[in-house]
Protein backbone atom coordinates (compact mmCIF):
# COMPACT_ATOMS: atom_id res chain seq x y z
CA UNK A 1 0.00 0.00 0.00
CA UNK A 2 2.13 2.73 -1.04
CA UNK A 3 1.90 6.38 0.69
CA UNK A 4 -0.71 8.94 -0.45
CA UNK A 5 -0.66 13.04 -0.06
CA UNK A 6 -3.22 14.47 1.69
CA UNK A 7 -6.02 16.32 0.78
CA UNK A 8 -4.93 19.87 1.74
CA UNK A 9 -1.75 19.39 -0.36
CA UNK A 10 -3.71 17.79 -3.51
CA UNK A 11 -5.65 20.52 -3.85
CA UNK A 12 -3.14 23.20 -2.91
CA UNK A 13 -2.70 26.14 -5.87
CA UNK A 14 0.59 26.65 -5.84
CA UNK A 15 2.04 30.31 -6.72
CA UNK A 16 3.32 30.60 -10.35
CA UNK A 17 6.02 32.69 -11.73
CA UNK A 18 6.41 33.18 -15.40
CA UNK A 19 10.03 32.76 -16.18
CA UNK A 20 11.63 35.60 -18.92
CA UNK A 21 14.74 36.02 -20.54
CA UNK A 22 16.90 39.31 -20.18
CA UNK A 23 15.65 40.90 -23.31
CA UNK A 24 12.40 41.00 -21.94
CA UNK A 25 11.05 44.43 -20.80
CA UNK A 26 9.80 43.23 -17.34
CA UNK A 27 7.28 45.17 -16.08
CA UNK A 28 5.09 42.07 -14.41
CA UNK A 29 6.41 41.83 -10.97
CA UNK A 30 6.53 45.61 -9.06
CA UNK A 31 9.98 45.53 -8.89
CA UNK A 32 12.03 48.00 -9.14
CA UNK A 33 13.53 49.05 -12.56
CA UNK A 34 16.73 50.79 -11.05
CA UNK A 35 19.25 48.63 -10.01
CA UNK A 36 21.96 50.11 -7.40
CA UNK A 37 24.68 52.60 -8.04
CA UNK A 38 28.14 51.15 -8.55
CA UNK A 39 29.10 52.96 -5.13
CA UNK A 40 26.83 51.53 -3.11
CA UNK A 41 27.45 47.87 -4.58
CA UNK A 42 31.40 48.26 -4.15
CA UNK A 43 29.88 48.78 -0.49
CA UNK A 44 28.03 45.96 -0.47
CA UNK A 45 30.99 43.80 -2.49
CA UNK A 46 33.71 45.11 0.74
CA UNK A 47 31.30 43.97 3.01
CA UNK A 48 30.57 40.78 1.87
CA UNK A 49 34.51 40.45 1.19
CA UNK A 50 35.10 40.83 4.92
CA UNK A 51 32.54 38.03 5.84
CA UNK A 52 32.95 34.40 7.79
CA UNK A 53 31.25 32.12 5.57
CA UNK A 54 31.45 29.37 8.16
CA UNK A 55 29.58 30.99 10.39
CA UNK A 56 25.93 31.09 10.84
CA UNK A 57 24.16 34.49 10.30
CA UNK A 58 23.09 36.83 13.38
CA UNK A 59 19.57 35.08 14.54
CA UNK A 60 18.12 38.45 15.60
CA UNK A 61 19.67 40.23 12.24
CA UNK A 62 20.70 43.01 14.74
CA UNK A 63 22.46 45.26 12.19
CA UNK A 64 20.28 45.27 9.57
CA UNK A 65 17.18 45.93 11.82
CA UNK A 66 19.01 48.87 13.82
CA UNK A 67 19.22 50.05 10.69
CA UNK A 68 15.65 49.87 10.12
CA UNK A 69 14.70 51.37 13.40
CA UNK A 70 17.46 54.64 13.35
CA UNK A 71 15.42 55.49 9.95
CA UNK A 72 11.77 55.20 11.09
CA UNK A 73 13.07 56.05 14.50
CA UNK A 74 11.53 53.01 15.77
CA UNK A 75 12.55 50.73 19.03
CA UNK A 76 14.85 48.00 17.85
CA UNK A 77 13.20 45.67 19.98
CA UNK A 78 10.17 46.30 18.22
CA UNK A 79 11.45 45.00 14.93
CA UNK A 80 12.10 41.15 13.54
CA UNK A 81 13.71 40.63 10.07
CA UNK A 82 12.37 37.92 7.83
CA UNK A 83 13.45 35.99 4.64
CA UNK A 84 10.80 38.65 2.82
CA UNK A 85 7.96 39.37 4.07
CA UNK A 86 6.10 36.36 2.32
CA UNK A 87 8.07 34.47 5.58
CA UNK A 88 6.80 36.91 7.90
CA UNK A 89 3.16 36.23 6.53
CA UNK A 90 3.23 32.62 7.02
CA UNK A 91 5.24 32.91 10.40
CA UNK A 92 2.38 35.13 11.75
CA UNK A 93 -0.42 32.95 10.38
CA UNK A 94 0.57 29.86 11.51
CA UNK A 95 1.83 31.07 15.21
CA UNK A 96 -1.18 33.66 15.89
CA UNK A 97 -3.83 31.51 15.22
CA UNK A 98 -5.19 28.11 15.50
CA UNK A 99 -6.63 25.28 13.16
CA UNK A 100 -10.31 26.07 12.03
CA UNK A 101 -9.68 29.66 13.21
CA UNK A 102 -11.53 32.85 11.32
CA UNK A 103 -8.88 35.12 9.53
CA UNK A 104 -10.62 37.76 7.71
CA UNK A 105 -8.92 39.16 4.32
CA UNK A 106 -10.15 41.33 0.96
CA UNK A 107 -10.94 40.10 -2.24
CA UNK A 108 -8.95 41.05 -4.11
CA UNK A 109 -5.99 41.10 -2.25
CA UNK A 110 -2.57 39.49 -1.98
CA UNK A 111 -3.07 35.92 -2.78
CA UNK A 112 -0.70 34.22 -0.71
CA UNK A 113 -2.71 35.34 2.47
CA UNK A 114 -5.03 32.98 1.55
CA UNK A 115 -2.17 30.55 0.40
CA UNK A 116 -0.76 30.45 3.89
CA UNK A 117 -4.20 30.68 5.54
CA UNK A 118 -5.12 27.17 3.82
CA UNK A 119 -1.77 25.46 5.12
CA UNK A 120 -2.59 26.37 8.44
CA UNK A 121 -6.21 25.02 7.97
CA UNK A 122 -8.03 28.32 8.81
CA UNK A 123 -11.38 29.60 7.75
CA UNK A 124 -11.21 32.25 5.43
CA UNK A 125 -13.44 35.27 6.18
CA UNK A 126 -13.69 36.84 2.73
CA UNK A 127 -15.03 40.61 1.66
CA UNK A 128 -15.42 41.48 -1.80
CA UNK A 129 -14.53 45.21 -2.68
CA UNK A 130 -16.87 47.86 -4.29
CA UNK A 131 -16.91 48.32 -7.95
CA UNK A 132 -13.86 51.01 -7.28
CA UNK A 133 -11.64 48.22 -5.86
CA UNK A 134 -12.12 50.09 -2.20
CA UNK A 135 -13.15 48.64 0.76
CA UNK A 136 -15.45 50.41 4.08
CA UNK A 137 -13.90 49.97 7.59
CA UNK A 138 -17.44 49.44 9.08
CA UNK A 139 -18.02 46.36 7.19
CA UNK A 140 -14.77 44.92 8.10
CA UNK A 141 -15.41 45.59 11.58
CA UNK A 142 -18.68 44.55 11.51
CA UNK A 143 -17.83 41.13 9.72
CA UNK A 144 -14.67 40.73 11.92
CA UNK A 145 -16.62 41.11 15.47
CA UNK A 146 -20.23 39.01 13.79
CA UNK A 147 -17.34 36.08 13.24
CA UNK A 148 -15.22 36.33 15.94
CA UNK A 149 -11.95 36.61 13.45
CA UNK A 150 -8.85 35.78 15.28
CA UNK A 151 -6.62 38.13 12.38
CA UNK A 152 -7.16 40.75 10.07
CA UNK A 153 -4.68 40.99 6.94
CA UNK A 154 -4.94 43.55 4.45
CA UNK A 155 -1.89 45.14 1.98
CA UNK A 156 -2.25 49.03 1.88
CA UNK A 157 -1.95 50.32 -0.46
CA UNK A 158 -3.56 47.03 -2.27
CA UNK A 159 -1.46 44.94 -4.91
CA UNK A 160 -2.90 44.02 -7.35
CA UNK A 161 -5.53 47.12 -7.20
CA UNK A 162 -3.16 49.91 -6.52
CA UNK A 163 -6.00 51.26 -4.17
CA UNK A 164 -5.61 52.69 -0.55
CA UNK A 165 -7.09 53.21 2.77
CA UNK A 166 -6.40 56.14 4.82
CA UNK A 167 -4.66 55.99 8.08
CA UNK A 168 -7.76 57.22 9.98
CA UNK A 169 -9.92 54.75 8.46
CA UNK A 170 -7.07 52.13 9.71
CA UNK A 171 -6.75 53.41 12.53
CA UNK A 172 -10.56 52.64 13.33
CA UNK A 173 -10.17 49.07 11.89
CA UNK A 174 -7.51 48.11 14.46
CA UNK A 175 -9.12 50.01 17.81
CA UNK A 176 -12.82 48.50 16.96
CA UNK A 177 -12.13 44.98 16.82
CA UNK A 178 -10.29 42.42 19.09
CA UNK A 179 -8.50 40.12 16.71
CA UNK A 180 -5.19 40.78 15.29
CA UNK A 181 -4.56 43.35 12.73
CA UNK A 182 -1.61 42.83 9.91
CA UNK A 183 -1.15 45.30 7.69
CA UNK A 184 1.26 44.91 4.74
CA UNK A 185 2.70 47.94 4.05
CA UNK A 186 4.50 46.44 0.77
CA UNK A 187 3.97 49.34 -1.16
CA UNK A 188 4.13 51.86 1.65
CA UNK A 189 7.31 53.87 0.67
CA UNK A 190 4.66 55.44 -2.60
CA UNK A 191 2.47 56.72 -0.24
CA UNK A 192 1.73 58.68 2.84
CA UNK A 193 -0.41 56.60 5.36
CA UNK A 194 1.51 54.56 7.37
CA UNK A 195 0.52 53.51 10.37
CA UNK A 196 4.17 52.33 11.77
CA UNK A 197 3.56 55.13 14.55
CA UNK A 198 0.65 53.53 15.67
CA UNK A 199 2.42 50.06 16.71
CA UNK A 200 3.08 50.95 20.41
CA UNK A 201 -0.57 52.39 20.58
CA UNK A 202 -1.95 49.38 20.13
CA UNK A 203 -1.84 46.04 21.43
CA UNK A 204 -3.28 44.62 18.18
CA UNK A 205 -1.30 45.72 15.75
CA UNK A 206 1.51 44.29 13.55
CA UNK A 207 2.50 46.19 10.18
CA UNK A 208 4.81 44.55 7.22
CA UNK A 209 7.25 46.36 5.42
CA UNK A 210 9.53 44.53 2.78
CA UNK A 211 12.74 45.77 0.48
CA UNK A 212 11.55 44.79 -2.45
CA UNK A 213 9.59 47.20 -3.86
CA UNK A 214 10.30 50.99 -3.75
CA UNK A 215 14.07 49.69 -1.91
CA UNK A 216 14.82 47.62 -4.85
CA UNK A 217 16.31 44.97 -3.26
CA UNK A 218 14.17 41.94 -4.66
CA UNK A 219 16.78 39.69 -5.32
CA UNK A 220 18.24 39.41 -1.45
CA UNK A 221 14.36 38.49 0.20
CA UNK A 222 14.35 40.82 3.27
CA UNK A 223 11.34 42.02 4.90
CA UNK A 224 10.05 43.17 8.32
CA UNK A 225 7.20 43.04 10.77
CA UNK A 226 6.92 45.83 13.25
CA UNK A 227 5.01 45.97 16.03
CA UNK A 228 4.88 46.55 20.01
CA UNK A 229 7.96 44.82 21.68
CA UNK A 230 5.38 41.64 23.21
CA UNK A 231 4.08 40.50 19.99
CA UNK A 232 7.58 40.83 18.57
CA UNK A 233 9.12 38.88 20.89
CA UNK A 234 6.61 36.25 19.84
CA UNK A 235 7.56 36.41 15.89
CA UNK A 236 10.76 36.13 17.07
CA UNK A 237 10.51 32.87 19.14
CA UNK A 238 7.92 31.77 16.17
CA UNK A 239 10.46 32.14 13.30
CA UNK A 240 13.36 30.25 12.34
CA UNK A 241 16.16 30.76 14.14
CA UNK A 242 18.84 31.97 11.03
CA UNK A 243 15.88 32.89 9.03
CA UNK A 244 17.69 35.67 6.86
CA UNK A 245 21.28 35.04 5.77
CA UNK A 246 24.48 36.98 6.62
CA UNK A 247 24.90 38.45 2.94
CA UNK A 248 21.38 39.50 2.89
CA UNK A 249 21.74 41.25 6.12
CA UNK A 250 24.92 42.84 5.29
CA UNK A 251 23.02 44.24 1.94
CA UNK A 252 19.82 45.32 3.90
CA UNK A 253 22.14 47.40 6.76
CA UNK A 254 24.21 48.87 3.88
CA UNK A 255 21.62 50.00 1.79
CA UNK A 256 18.56 51.78 4.75
CA UNK A 257 21.65 53.53 5.14
CA UNK A 258 21.84 54.98 1.56
CA UNK A 259 18.04 55.95 2.45
CA UNK A 260 18.70 59.28 0.37
CA UNK A 261 19.63 57.30 -3.11
CA UNK A 262 16.24 55.61 -2.32
CA UNK A 263 14.64 58.43 -2.17
CA UNK A 264 15.95 59.40 -5.42
CA UNK A 265 14.78 56.33 -6.90
CA UNK A 266 11.04 56.32 -5.06
CA UNK A 267 10.83 59.76 -6.98
CA UNK A 268 11.83 58.32 -10.19
CA UNK A 269 9.39 55.44 -10.08
CA UNK A 270 6.05 57.81 -8.89
CA UNK A 271 6.46 59.77 -11.87
CA UNK A 272 6.90 56.85 -14.03
CA UNK A 273 3.82 55.88 -12.51
CA UNK A 274 2.24 59.36 -13.18
CA UNK A 275 3.43 59.03 -16.54
CA UNK A 276 1.45 55.21 -17.28
CA UNK A 277 -1.74 56.86 -15.09
CA UNK A 278 -2.29 59.97 -17.59
CA UNK A 279 -1.30 57.93 -20.66
CA UNK A 280 -3.35 55.33 -19.76
CA UNK A 281 -6.46 57.24 -18.97
CA UNK A 282 -6.76 59.10 -21.76
CA UNK A 283 -6.40 56.10 -23.88
CA UNK A 284 -9.52 53.81 -21.46
CA UNK A 285 -12.73 54.69 -23.30
CA UNK A 286 -11.58 54.24 -26.45
CA UNK A 287 -9.62 51.13 -25.96
CA UNK A 288 -12.31 49.59 -23.54
CA UNK A 289 -11.34 49.11 -20.37
CA UNK A 290 -11.24 51.28 -16.44
CA UNK A 291 -7.96 52.53 -14.39
CA UNK A 292 -8.03 53.61 -11.03
CA UNK A 293 -6.08 56.17 -9.10
CA UNK A 294 -3.13 54.44 -7.73
CA UNK A 295 -1.03 55.18 -4.83
CA UNK A 296 1.57 52.01 -5.42
CA UNK A 297 4.55 51.79 -8.35
CA UNK A 298 1.66 50.24 -11.05
CA UNK A 299 -1.86 50.65 -12.69
CA UNK A 300 -4.20 48.41 -13.36
CA UNK A 301 -6.30 48.45 -16.06
CA UNK A 302 -9.68 46.26 -16.19
CA UNK A 303 -11.19 45.34 -19.56
CA UNK A 304 -14.42 44.69 -20.46
CA UNK A 305 -13.66 41.00 -20.68
CA UNK A 306 -10.88 38.29 -19.83
CA UNK A 307 -10.52 38.17 -23.78
CA UNK A 308 -9.57 41.42 -24.47
CA UNK A 309 -7.39 41.11 -21.45
CA UNK A 310 -5.73 37.86 -22.51
CA UNK A 311 -5.33 39.12 -26.27
CA UNK A 312 -3.45 42.49 -25.05
CA UNK A 313 -0.99 40.59 -22.46
CA UNK A 314 -0.13 37.78 -25.22
CA UNK A 315 0.58 40.34 -28.10
CA UNK A 316 2.74 42.15 -25.01
CA UNK A 317 4.42 39.23 -24.39
CA UNK A 318 5.10 38.20 -28.10
CA UNK A 319 6.73 41.88 -28.70
CA UNK A 320 9.37 41.97 -25.55
CA UNK A 321 7.19 43.18 -22.62
CA UNK A 322 5.91 41.05 -20.17
CA UNK A 323 2.99 42.38 -17.57
CA UNK A 324 0.80 40.65 -15.62
CA UNK A 325 -1.89 39.19 -16.22
CA UNK A 326 -5.17 38.59 -13.81
CA UNK A 327 -8.46 37.18 -15.19
CA UNK A 328 -9.60 40.60 -17.23
CA UNK A 329 -6.96 42.68 -15.34
CA UNK A 330 -3.94 43.98 -16.37
CA UNK A 331 -1.24 45.08 -13.91
CA UNK A 332 1.46 47.06 -15.18
CA UNK A 333 4.49 48.12 -12.92
CA UNK A 334 5.79 51.53 -13.94
CA UNK A 335 9.68 51.24 -15.22
CA UNK A 336 12.23 53.71 -16.37
CA UNK A 337 11.45 56.28 -18.91
CA UNK A 338 12.58 54.36 -21.85
CA UNK A 339 10.38 51.50 -21.19
CA UNK A 340 7.62 52.95 -20.07
CA UNK A 341 7.22 54.56 -24.16
CA UNK A 342 8.15 51.48 -25.36
CA UNK A 343 5.18 49.82 -23.50
CA UNK A 344 2.72 52.86 -24.81
CA UNK A 345 4.10 52.61 -28.48
CA UNK A 346 3.64 48.27 -28.23
CA UNK A 347 0.30 49.05 -26.27
CA UNK A 348 -1.18 51.78 -29.41
CA UNK A 349 -0.18 49.28 -31.94
CA UNK A 350 -2.01 46.63 -30.78
CA UNK A 351 -5.42 48.81 -30.90
CA UNK A 352 -4.75 50.07 -33.97
CA UNK A 353 -3.58 46.87 -36.08
CA UNK A 354 -6.56 45.36 -34.16
CA UNK A 355 -8.71 47.74 -34.14
CA UNK A 356 -9.97 50.41 -31.83
CA UNK A 357 -12.32 49.46 -28.85
CA UNK A 358 -11.93 46.09 -30.93
CA UNK A 359 -8.69 43.75 -29.78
Amino acid sequence: MGYEVNKKLREMQGYTVEKYDDSVIRMDANESPYDLPVRVKAKIAAAIARTDFNRYPDPMAEETCKAFADLHNIPIECIAAGNGSDELISVIMASFTKKWDRVLSLLPDFSMYRFYGSIGEIKPILIDKDENLDFNADDVIEKANEENAKLIIFSNPCNPTGRGMMYDDVEKIISSVEALVVVDEAYMDFWDQSVLSLINKYDNLIVLKTMSKAIGLASIRLGFAVANENLTGYIKKAKSPYNVNTVTQKIGAIVLNEWAVICERIEKIINGRDCLYANFTERAEKCGYRIQKTYTNFVLLEFNNAENARFVFETLKKNGIAVRHMDNKLRITAGTNYQNEKLLEEFDSIFTEAGVGNV
